[in-house]
């Protein structure tokens, strides 16, 4: 098993958000920072991506507890989105 020198790792940031962390041959990459701006859903979109953005009831759930008890599927109002009003 090989181990992650940390002396050895490198970081791009700007601001708060990293671009690149790396060490040795392994490199993370966020591939938003590399191409035209846009959308995680136009960015999948451009690229025939199967995956798609999702919806999650934020504003219905308190904690990780609430989640692992919910034995019904919330309600449409759940949805309902405090920061977007929508």
């Amino acid at each position: 098993m090989d181990y992650v020198d940390i002396n050895n790792v490198s970081i791009i940031k700007k601001g708060s958000q990293y671009i690149s962390v790396s060490t040795g041959d392994i490199v993370f990459k966020d591939i938003l920072s590399f191409t035209s701006p846009c959308s995680l859903e136009k960015y999948l979109k451009q690229w025939n991506a199967t995956a798609g953005k999702g919806i999650y009831p934020y504003s219905h759930f308190t904690c990780i507890e609430d989640i692992e008890n919910c034995i019904e599927f919330p309600s449409y109002e759940s949805f309902f989105n405090q920061l977007k009003k929508v």
